[in-house]
C-alpha cells in the first residue's frame, strides 16, 4: 500500500498527490513557474485511459484540484499521467 508519494520536479513544477491512497478528500497540487499547457489523465493498470482531469493552458501559479470527483469508483491501483509543457511524469494512485 502506498501511503505517500514522493514529490517530483519537472522544470520547477512540483506535483503532489495527498493523501494517497485516495480518500474522499484527496488532492493533486502543482506549481507552475510560467504559463504551460497542462494535461492530467487517469489510466487503469492495463493502460486504458479512464478520464482526463485537466487539459488546458494555465498561467503561472499554484493549482490544487480535488480528486474525488475525477477518480475511478473501483478500488485498486491506477496511473496518473501528468503532462506539463513537453515533460510527462507518472504517479501511482491507489483508491481504497
Amino acid at each position: 500500500m502506498i501511503t505517500k508519494t514522493e514529490e517530483t520536479a519537472i522544470n520547477n513544477n512540483d506535483i503532489t498527490i495527498y493523501p494517497n491512497p485516495v480518500n474522499q478528500n484527496s488532492y493533486i497540487q502543482y506549481t507552475l513557474k510560467e504559463e504551460k499547457n497542462v494535461c492530467i489523465e487517469v489510466y487503469n493498470i492495463l493502460g486504458k485511459k479512464l478520464n482526463t482531469l485537466i487539459h488546458s493552458k494555465q498561467n503561472q501559479g499554484t493549482y490544487r484540484y480535488t480528486l474525488n470527483t475525477f477518480c475511478p469508483k473501483n478500488k485498486g491501483m491506477f496511473i496518473l499521467k501528468v503532462h506539463i509543457g513537453d515533460k510527462t511524469i507518472t504517479k501511482k494512485l491507489v483508491v481504497n
